[in-house]
């Protein structure tokens, strides 16, 4: 049976990469804000990407020293009201946000649905590919659809996860036409579905060995973006040609993190897919 220290001793591990992330996410989201977006005059000498941090926490009307703290990832608690503030300084996505507060551990995403509800829903896609994954991307279940097209049945279980197929295209029978921006989709998706995993062990082995494996994977995810919740254009080289799918990453699902990701057709005939 573990001990409370045991326990204890990694609730803190957690609770210390999820500051780290917060100051990187903060970090990264500052530096993509351009000074002429928000309206500050800057002189021709000035080097530094973004805006800096006195300028973020002037717009967002709280200290320099409180906002530095923040970024920096030291153990405070910022409220919602100064969370919200941030994040409009910052000019944040409503994604982005969840993401944030997640992080600041104000506010934690809930998850509704039930698993025989999505399974039902799953295989009455009859024309579109579609498959259900865990809390890390695994997939765990998917549609005849997703068997005709990505060839699911034939990916061996240790590489059966969306992330994988999507970055390295190993045992997948279609590729990607833009297989760069089709990866910062996925990327960004996947870091907004895994915030509550920052810190558990297994989440980070599993980035760890995508670091290692994808290049592209390390700069994405470098860049700290997350994704939108709407759905993106992708488009796959297959047999016959171009196939055009918004690909749908559905929130619904339980506690557990079961989505779904669907791949509706943009064909005038869908059975084409």
């Amino acid at each position: 049976m573990m001990s409370i220290a045991v326990v204890e001793h990694r609730n803190e591990m957690r609770s210390c990469a999820q500051r780290r992330e917060l100051a990187r996410f903060l970090r990264a989201a500052r530096e993509r804000v351009t000074p002429s977006e928000v309206g500050v005059a800057v002189g021709a000498r000035r080097r530094a990407p973004g805006l800096l941090r006195e300028e973020v926490a002037q717009r967002a009307s709280i200290s320099c020293s409180w906002y530095s703290w923040l970024e920096q990832g030291r153990d405070i608690q910022a409220s919602a009201e100064v969370l919200t503030s941030v994040a409009a300084a910052l000019r944040l996505s409503s994604e982005e946000a969840d993401y944030l507060f997640t992080l600041a551990g104000v506010v934690g995403r809930t998850r509704a649905g039930n698993d025989d509800a999505v399974r039902r829903m799953l295989h009455q896609l009859h024309q579109a590919p579609a498959y259900l994954v865990d809390s890390q991307w695994n997939i765990v279940e998917w549609n005849a659809a997703a068997t005709a097209f990505f060839g699911l049945g034939k990916v061996p279980q240790p590489e059966r996860n969306a992330l994988r197929l999507a970055l390295l295209h190993h045992h997948a029978p279609v590729r990607f036409v833009d297989p760069v921006a089709t990866a910062r989709v996925y990327v960004a998706h996947f870091r907004t579905d895994t915030v509550d995993l920052i810190g558990n062990p297994a989440h980070n082995a599993m980035v760890e060995r995508l670091e290692c494996d994808s290049a592209l994977f390390r700069r994405l995810w470098s860049l700290h973006e997350v994704g939108s919740g709407a759905m993106s254009r992708v488009e796959y080289h297959a047999r016959g040609g171009v196939r055009r799918f918004d690909f749908v990453p559905s929130r619904i699902g339980n506690d557990g993190g079961l989505r779904m990701h669907a791949f509706l057709p943009c064909s005038p005939d869908p059975s084409r897919a």
